[in-house]
């Protein structure tokens, strides 16, 4: 009875979207990047992601003077 058992391919508009999605991304030369605080996925160029990504990490730097960049290099060496 096991052995009569017959298996047929079946697939949804959803998975067909989903797998040219997936073939898409793996194809594309740019990177896929989250949106800050939303789901929302973007394609950008490397580049272009890297300086965004740099901007804002060292938006909230400050600028100062070497003593303190000395003192505390100082105190780790």
């Amino acid at each position: 009875m096991v052995e009569s058992i017959q298996y047929r391919k079946v697939s949804s508009s959803f998975q067909s979207t989903l797998r040219q999605d997936v073939n898409k991304i793996k194809s594309s030369e740019k990177v896929v990047a989250f949106a800050d605080k939303t789901r929302n996925l973007y394609e950008m160029e490397k580049d272009q992601y890297e300086k965004l990504l740099r901007e804002n990490i060292t938006k909230c730097y400050k600028k100062t003077e070497d003593s303190p960049v000395k003192e505390i290099a100082q105190e780790l060496s």
